[in-house]
């Protein structure tokens, strides 16, 4: 009777293991070459800026090469990811995959090893995990000295000329500037490409400029500027220009920064109608955001009921040997499923990303032939309208670039958000030392961007308006304004107060419109407005 029960147990078992075994064996067909096909069309669509076609490219190859591909090609593919989400300014995926990269590095050959350091430095660099990049970098020089008879100049180069951004990234220009040189000083294999010394040279000319030794920053730019592969470089060349012509003003030559600066700006212009022209749709693409935002919820909402049901049939396959080889079959194409969605739902987080990024470029776009019109313009009430233009849509900027490099794409913090804010008006009327701002905001507390934009814009005008009436020349008192955004009785409270002459002492000034909007932003926060004039102006508003 138990021998019958036994072998009725295990017949269905041995029916099904052939299919299992054929289940189990490798996929057939040339994966290495699916992948290499994959991660070529990725680098393609990547160099491109069609970053959402390349992610799906990338993440398609990888999951091939994870299992059947060799690890060569897995390296690759953490290398193109890296630089993807570097292109996206996205530091944390992009230090993710250099730590993949660096990892799996170390079973590979010399060049993926050198390599992998840069790229892990660079990664730790721009996160500002310093401790950690220095540790990586006593690690790297070894690891050159060590392998002398394999490692290349260009391999001293890359080393020093990350050493010269790190440096940058610090505050510490004359480091950056003796890492350069030092970088410079390698090419006795000739392994160094002349482009890559030209773009040494010019990052010299950068610090030398930071420094204020304009005179010395001068020969390094124009190498690099007046190279004929670089005279028709619309894209890149731009801010080099701009410096090189700085350079020629601090010194006195202004014929020839004026020369300098109208080609710079010429450039910029051809660049930004070019990019223009190509994303019209970018704005249009706002109205999007929240759909992706729910898109992405739903997702994760779908991966999170797929873990929980493999985690049931695990636990009844524990239970009935019966059904082991139905479930595995069942957990396998579940994992695939949980894979797909996974893939999908980072493809739209990318996406929301570029959605914003692409946003706030065309707000700078605006903004920056706002500031070219209004330098056309004299002194007056067109050229304050232009300013002002400027600064109301560089505030809606900055909110989406708080978006994009946040680490959630539907809020913003406001504290750095205002801190940003209030830095950019008082760089616009080159008050940053005159004025002292205090900003007074929760560290945590987030807004969506439905209530930030209005907050955004009604700060912007409130502190413009005190920075042109609140502040009487030579005043005796030293100029203070507060910015506060706190929660009062299940509300939020924002207030703008000025320790300036007050309203009542300045009189009606200006056109009116800033205070309408502010009434009009008030009203679309279903808040109210209070004022009180009293050794200065304090504006509360409750939403």
């Amino acid at each position: 009777m138990i021998s019958c029960t036994i072998r009725c147990l295990l017949l269905p078992l041995l029916l099904v293991l052939p299919g299992l075994a054929l289940s189990l064996s490798p996929l057939p067909r040339d994966t290495a070459y699916d992948a290499s096909f994959d991660l070529d069309e990725g680098y393609r669509h990547l160099n491109e800026g069609d970053y959402r076609t390349a992610q799906m490219y990338f993440f398609r190859a990888l999951d091939t090469v994870r299992f059947y591909g060799p690890p060569t090609e897995t390296y690759r593919a953490y290398r193109y990811l890296n630089d993807l989400y570097q292109n996206l300014q996205d530091n944390r995926q992009m230090l993710r995959f250099a730590e993949l990269a660096h990892e799996l590095s170390k079973d590979l050959s010399l060049p993926h090893q050198t390599d992998s350091f840069e790229r892990l430095y660079m990664g730790y660099g721009v996160n500002e995990r310093y401790a950690e990049a220095e540790q990586l970098a006593r690690e790297w020089k070894t690891f050159l000295y060590d392998h002398p008879d394999e490692v290349r100049d260009i391999d001293f180069v890359h080393y020093y000329e990350q050493h010269g951004y790190y440096h940058n990234n610090s505050g510490r220009h004359q480091d950056a500037i003796d890492a350069y040189k030092q970088a410079l000083s390698y090419n006795q294999d000739g392994s160094v490409p002349e482009y890559e010394r030209r773009e040494l040279m010019v990052n010299i000319g950068w610090e030398l400029n930071y420094l204020g030794r304009y005179a010395e920053a001068i020969p390094y730019f124009e190498a690099f500027v007046f190279h004929p592969e670089n005279l028709n470089d619309s894209t890149t060349l731009y801010d080099d220009i701009i410096q090189l012509a700085l350079a020629y003003e601090k010194t006195g030559n202004y014929e020839a920064g004026i020369t300098q600066l109208r080609r710079g700006y010429e450039m910029r212009i051809k660049n930004v109608l070019n990019e223009a022209a190509t994303t019209m749709d970018g704005l249009a693409m706002r109205d999007e955001l929240h759909d992706q935002d729910d898109l992405i919820q739903a997702q994760l909402a779908r991966i999170s009921t797929q873990e929980r049901n493999q985690q049931l049939i695990l636990g009844i396959a524990v239970l009935f040997l019966l059904g082991a080889v139905g479930l595995f079959l069942g957990l396998r194409i579940n994992r695939r499923k949980n894979a797909q969605l996974a893939a999908k739902n980072q493809e739209n987080e990318t996406l929301l990303k570029e959605i914003h990024h692409r946003v706030k470029n065309n707000l700078e776009i605006v903004s920056s032939l706002l500031e070219l019109q209004s330098a056309t313009l004299a002194e007056g009430d067109a050229r304050d309208a232009m300013l002002a233009g400027q600064s109301r849509v560089a505030s809606m900027g900055l909110l989406h670039q708080k978006l994009y490099q946040g680490h959630d794409l539907a809020t913003v913090n406001m504290y750095g958000y205002l801190e940003d804010l209030t830095d950019a008006i008082a760089e616009t009327y080159e008050v940053e030392k005159e004025v002292n701002f205090s900003i007074e905001v929760p560290t945590v507390l987030e807004l969506d961007v439905d209530r930030a934009v209005p907050v955004g814009l009604i700060v912007n005008e409130l502190v413009t308006n005190s920075l042109k009436y609140a502040f009487a020349p030579g005043a005796a008192i030293h100029p203070q304004i507060t910015v506060a955004l706190t929660p009062e009785n299940g509300k939020l409270r924002l207030l703008v107060s000025d320790n300036g002459v007050g309203k009542a002492a300045v009189g009606h000034q200006g056109t009116g419109f800033g205070t309408r909007l502010v009434r009009l932003l008030t009203t679309q926060l279903n808040g109210t407005l209070r004022e009180e004039d009293n050794g200065g102006l304090r504006t509360e508003i409750d939403f």
